[in-house]
């Protein structure tokens, strides 16, 4: 599917195509309307000093508003008018984008990057910096998908929550494949970048993340390194939900970064199961983990793990020691690697 800003129809501005706007708004659009309700038009002697630039904006209680506005206009501002149309709505298949451009002389706007919409939300008391942002999916049938998604968005804005459309959605399902090749870069360059992802019943959720992002910027500031720490929940159920830690450092070009970046890892990992979470999820557990395997299934869920590997693979063969320990020299709480919990 063609991006939004490549569905702009900038013919559908010029004269010829204003013209026969004029006539669909006030000569059809408008008599329609006068039928349903009578919009009383106050103040438009105003606009006579005016010279423009100018922003009309909408209260937005129905998609009317838009040929409502441009019929109350005077001719030569309904004629320059341009209206911004959301993109992931009016803009999401060709025809639309095309009807759209022609009837009301649509720009298309991206929510999710626009000044304007970034404006808004903080002059109605938004705070920016701890808002959260959620995707939401949907399948099945385009009648289902369109049922589905109305109940959504009446959940979303009975709990004061905003719903900015395809944007966000389209734009991850374009980058998500790249964070590895960022992590990559940033090895290359002495900065240690990677994941911790747990679980924990709806109940538990606030605390265990309070409790690990203490613990991450706990350990940067031990470390006296600059770090990143951020969270997003990636699965959901009925009973909890996954929440999923991405962190980074840059530790001195002076100093060991595969140790600091043992430090923050351990400290993440340690807060997951000392808030009673589990140790992971969907990445499951391995060497990096596995000295915290006890805390989170107890000595005798090791016990049965070790007694299941041994008893099929009484050779060694299947990769050994990666989940539970086989070295007589690893003790209680130490890694391969030597990181102690």
């Amino acid at each position: 599917m063609a991006a939004p800003a490549d569905l702009d129809v900038p013919w559908t501005r010029a004269r010829a195509a204003s013209r026969l706007r004029e006539l669909l708004i006030c000569g059809v659009l408008g008599p329609l309307m006068d039928l349903y309700t009578r919009c009383p038009v106050a103040g438009r002697e105003h606009l006579d000093a005016l010279t423009g630039p100018v922003v009309f904006v909408a209260n937005h209680n129905s998609h009317m508003d838009t040929p409502v506005i441009l019929r109350a206009l005077p001719g030569r501002w309904r004629r320059h008018t341009a209206v911004a149309a959301a993109a992931d709505y009016f803009y999401d298949t060709r025809r639309k984008a095309l009807s759209m451009s022609l009837a009301f002389g649509t720009v298309p706007l991206d929510r999710i990057k626009s000044k304007v919409l970034q404006a808004f939300l903080r002059r109605t008391g938004w705070d920016l910096e701890a808002m959260c942002l959620s995707f939401i999916g949907y399948e099945g049938s385009a009648n289902h998908v369109a049922a589905q998604r109305k109940l959504s968005e009446r959940i979303v804005k009975r709990h004061g929550g905003l719903c900015i459309g395809r944007s966000p959605g389209e734009l991850y399902d374009q980058k998500k494949f790249d964070t590895p090749y960022i992590r990559d870069f940033l090895l290359d360059r002495g900065a240690p970048a990677d994941v911790s992802e747990t679980s924990a019943p709806w109940g538990k959720l606030q605390t265990v993340y309070n409790n690990v992002m203490a613990a991450g910027h706990g350990a940067f500031d031990q470390l006296g390194v600059p770090g990143y720490l951020m969270c997003h929940l990636s699965h959901s159920y009925h009973a909890g939900a996954c929440l999923y830690f991405t962190f980074a450092l840059n530790p001195p070009k002076d100093r060991d970064a595969l140790e600091d970046y043992g430090v923050v890892k351990s400290a993440i990992q340690q807060a997951f199961v000392d808030s009673g979470a589990t140790l992971s999820h969907h990445h499951a557990v391995g060497t990096e983990h596995a000295q915290w395997l006890e805390e989170d299934i107890s000595a005798p869920g090791v016990a049965m793990l070790r007694a299941l590997f041994e008893g099929t693979d009484p050779g060694a063969n299947l990769n050994p020691g990666k989940i539970v320990a086989t070295d007589a020299d690893r003790g209680p709480g130490e890694s391969l690697a030597g990181w102690r919990a």
